[in-house]
């Protein structure tokens, strides 16, 4: 395994350095649309990426940014265009590009096969994915080449990984840490103290990590040390809503941003925490909490009232099937949250799904169909919440100023979330990665 993955990074350290730079205007061979003076995108109703309801108007996108918004359907007779394609987009609609906020890029998979499944996303109107404990170094030669333009692909963002030392037995998480021993590649630590919280924040970040991710066999006090030094570095703290055995009553507590998997919530009202994700597993089989616990209540109530977001990942516990009682349950202890007033954010936890289709577009349809949100909410989970949740000020809602990432679909998502399956225009960063008809 560990050959695997230096043979992969030295294949996209090599692709980057013979690779000719290509303009921020566009790559013609990789399918883009070279747009030297811009793009007007003119006429669509504009979902902010907030609940707000979509309004009418014209985004003029110079330098990979949104220039200026027009309201209505025509732009101003005195506008300057210079030399910008315009695109007629009227009556259509245009969202932020959606953020999948939980994949999973190098688990075993060849340099090729990330690429491909990266251009998948991209063309489908993913332009920014959150990698949740990768391989740093292949995740960084690959998100120096999508901001480039050489790749087309989402922007990626990574996460360091920290979790107690009997966790890396997984054979996961030793895939990912080539060509260091388990637990001791500066991207995917073991901690065994929590006074070396410090030294291994900044050892992440040090190597390209946009957060730090919490897995598994940490203690409250490990916990609440490394997320204040991830907050010290400005770093955001992604984490499992349990981490066993710290629960997630002590992970809000301490101040985490996100946690992920709606499923691990059932250990806030467990009667007794296990103590290590080793022992979790058979737990979720089990008898489950009512979902109206007053500890679950508790959690959720805590994590509105201190802004931390939850990320359900539905679509991973649908497969374990209909009649799988967690499945039912977590459908109902996410729309509890939201009831609570918890922010949501998608995130598929994986990327590409079975049907070689980008995994969100399902994520997002459970959160309408199961999970108690309307398509504009969907939306919001997908663009601004994420965002949110990454730390990223530049993207997750269309506004002047902002980083240019902009889908455009023929029909109303409002009416049905799935019409976001079928992009008609795809603008990452600026460049036009798809455009029906061309």
């Amino acid at each position: 395994m560990q050959r695997l993955w230096l043979v992969s990074l030295l294949l996209i350290v090599l692709t980057t350095a013979c690779s000719r730079p290509e303009s921020r205007a566009g790559n013609p061979a990789s399918g883009e649309v070279p747009t030297p003076g811009g793009v007007v995108i003119e006429g669509a109703m504009v979902f902010t990426g907030t609940v707000a309801p979509p309004v009418q108007a014209t985004l003029v996108i110079r330098d990979g940014t949104i220039e200026s918004i027009w309201p209505g359907a025509e732009r101003p007779a005195d506008a300057r265009l210079d030399d910008a394609r315009v695109i007629d987009a009227r009556g259509m609609f245009a969202l932020p590009g959606l953020i999948d906020a939980h994949v999973h890029l190098t688990r075993g998979q060849g340099a090729g096969e990330i690429e491909a499944a990266l251009a998948i996303a991209a063309r489908r109107g993913v332009t920014t994915v959150r990698d949740m404990a990768g391989h740093a170094p292949t995740l960084s030669a690959l998100a120096a080449r999508a901001e480039s333009g050489q790749l087309v692909s989402p922007r990626i963002r990574l996460a360091g990984l920290i979790a107690g030392p009997g966790f890396f037995s997984d054979p996961r998480v030793a895939a990912v840490s080539s060509p260091h021993e388990p637990g001791r590649a500066p991207w995917a630590r073991a901690i065994a103290d929590p006074e070396h919280a410090e030294d291994l924040v900044n050892a992440a970040k040090a190597v390209g990590a946009h957060g730090i991710k919490l897995y598994a066999d940490l203690s409250t006090r490990t916990t609440a040390a490394v997320t204040a030094a991830a907050k010290a570095q400005g770093l955001p703290v992604w984490t499992h809503a349990a981490v066993f055995p710290a629960g997630p009553a002590e992970l809000v507590a301490a101040g985490v941003t996100c946690l992920s998997h709606a499923a691990l919530l059932a250990f806030a009202g467990s009667e007794q925490m296990p103590r290590s994700y080793r022992e979790s597993r058979p737990a979720l089989a089990g008898p489950l909490p009512p979902v109206d616990a007053p500890a679950i209540d508790a959690v959720l109530e805590a994590m509105a009232r201190n802004g931390v977001l939850l990320e359900p990942t539905l679509a991973v516990t649908e497969k374990r099937g209909p009649e799988a009682p967690l499945v039912a349950w977590t459908y109902a202890v996410t729309r509890r949250a939201r009831e609570a007033g918890v922010e949501l954010v998608a995130g598929s936890d994986g990327m590409i799904g079975a049907n070689g289709e980008p995994a969100i577009f399902r994520e997002l349809e459970l959160l309408v169909e199961h999970g108690g949100l309307s398509p504009i909410e969907a939306i919001a989970a997908a663009t601004v919440n994420a965002a949110r949740a990454l730390q990223l000020a530049d993207t997750g809602t269309i506004a002047a100023g902002k980083r240019a990432d902009i889908v455009v679909v023929r029909d109303d998502p409002r009416v049905d979330i799935g019409h976001l399956r079928r992009p008609w225009l795809v603008v990452s960063g600026g460049r036009v990665i798809v455009e029906a008809g061309r």
